[in-house]
């Protein structure tokens, strides 16, 4: 069964990728002379081109529209995982009732970051300097399309800011969803890291370990990170083909304060859109 880790783009989803993966394989990286990131791609994201590729009917030369692809995310599951397993995946999808069940998924950890700073990083790592531009694009409740071609793969579900948010609250009522405030990880790592690892010794049985904690806390901090992604050690950096170059992933982090960047106007605009679910998380 799927342990979830999701979230909308740019709300520290990898970090916590890090974290989790370095208490998996624990033991693994203890043997090795220095911390890398090798065990990060073991949480890999959903939806891929692959994951489709197993069950969608030949030929996919096309593109399919939104409501022809709604079933291959749980057929997917049902007839590629092994229900007695269980399985990490990573996720920015919006949460919707054909995307997964109380069969196919154990649990999931949602990590929610103020729209402010999502929308000052999104704009980083996809080096666009225009923030009305990604405003729009946080703003947006576009359900996405399936393309295939030799060389290109589209599959985007994030919804808006708010409805991504709100959809893995809906999902609580399917299984386990636990809440993790990107800026409560970042204050109190070991706090919030705890709490993380104790939801998941009760839904999966994962042994609680409080040593371990304290060092994957510590390989596992933000500057430890961007020193490691400038070695090369971070092969999510890379491009995709016709992308633009981008930033350093690891960039700013928690250091990063949208008052800094934002015009008042925007940071108000910001603030009426999703004013419900901000309130919600407490983010006023």
């Amino acid at each position: 069964m799927i342990v979830w880790l999701a979230s909308y783009p740019k709300s520290g989803n990898t970090w916590l990728r890090s974290l989790l993966s370095n208490y998996l394989f624990f033991d693994q990286y203890r043997k090795k002379t220095e911390y890398d990131l090798s065990y990060l791609k073991v949480i890999n994201q959903f939806p891929q081109a692959e994951h489709f590729f197993k069950v969608i009917e030949k030929p996919y030369n096309k593109n399919y529209k939104f409501d022809e692809i709604r079933p291959l995310f749980k057929l997917y599951q049902e007839k590629c995982l092994d229900n007695k397993k269980i399985y990490f995946y990573k996720t920015h999808s919006a949460f919707f009732e054909e995307f997964t069940c109380n069969k196919l998924t154990k649990a999931a950890i949602y990590i929610i970051r103020d729209p402010r700073n999502v929308l000052t990083s999104y704009a980083d790592h996809s080096a666009v300097s225009d923030f009305n531009y990604v405003f729009n694009f946080l703003s947006n409740d576009y359900l996405g399309t399936l393309s295939f071609s030799n060389i290109n793969f589209e599959c985007e579900n994030f919804q808006s800011w708010d409805r991504n948010v709100k959809s893995w609250i809906k999902a609580k009522k399917y299984f386990k969803v636990l809440f993790v405030k990107y800026e409560d990880l970042a204050k109190d790592t070991e706090k919030e890291f705890c709490k993380i690892i104790k939801f998941l010794s009760k839904v999966i049985h994962m042994p609680f370990d409080k040593n371990k904690i304290k060092s994957v806390i510590e390989n596992n901090h933000f500057k430890n990170l961007s020193n490691l992604e400038a070695k090369g050690l971070f092969c999510e950096t890379k491009n995709r083909e016709g992308q633009k170059q981008r930033k350093n992933f690891f960039l700013k982090g928690s250091d990063r304060d949208f008052k800094k960047d934002l015009s008042p106007e925007l940071i108000g605009n910001i603030s009426a859109r999703f004013k419900d679910t901000m309130n919600k998380f407490n983010y006023f």
